[in-house]
């Protein structure tokens, strides 16, 4: 065999092992590729019963705002790995934006309390004799010390026009690993709001 020809086959068998040694790598990558999972932050539940029966509300809430930081806006569902850094997860998403689960887990909890919360682009006619809610969340993620925080303030302006500005701070102990607690967790928070919400617009 000539010079030419060995380095014609040494120059063919390194593209062979070159697109071998690709082809190898992108099929274990995919292969070890971890699942994609995708999380509702609101619970879906049967209805109790019976469907068809009228809603009688004592109170009617227009929601105006709702306001949630710029990392809850990601797709990835986030984590706090320490006090200066966050994780967001390239394999566990949320299945619709954390504003509507949010807004959705409100309503459910606050129609428990016979209050109905609208949002503006629903707002009946007599929307001047309505309080409306305006949430700012500064906080809301599970962190490394074993808990979710849930934080911010919300704004209630009462029939009157008067707006009264009120801070919120809930926590909820982790006692189990995972997304799938820590979305529990993330529901009972948000529960909680709903609740005192709910007391204190029967108070006003």
């Amino acid at each position: 065999m000539t010079n030419n020809a060995k380095r014609y086959t040494t120059r063919k068998f390194s593209k062979f092992f070159l697109l071998f040694c690709i082809l190898s790598g992108v099929i274990s990558c995919s292969s070890s590729a971890p699942p994609l999972r995708y999380y509702l932050l609101h619970g879906v539940a049967p209805a109790s019963g019976d469907s068809s029966a009228e809603l009688n509300f004592q109170q009617t809430v227009v929601l105006n705002a709702l306001v949630i930081p710029d990392y809850l806006k990601q797709a990835g569902l986030v984590y706090q790995l320490s006090p200066a850094e966050l994780h967001i997860s390239q394999s566990h998403f949320w299945s619709e934006s954390v504003d509507v689960g949010i807004n959705q887990l409100l309503r459910d909890g606050m129609k428990r309390n016979n209050i109905q919360l609208v949002s503006a682009a629903r707002v009946p006619t007599n929307a001047n004799e309505l309080v409306s809610l305006s949430l700012f969340i500064d906080d809301f993620l599970p962190t490394w010390q074993g808990y979710v925080i849930l934080k911010g303030r919300f704004e209630l302006k009462d029939k009157s026009g008067e707006v009264s500005v009120h801070e919120f701070h809930y926590t909820q102990s982790l006692s189990e690993d995972g997304f799938d607690h820590s979305i529990l967790a993330m529901r009972s928070v948000i529960n909680s709001l709903s609740s005192d919400l709910s007391s204190l617009l029967k108070v006003n």
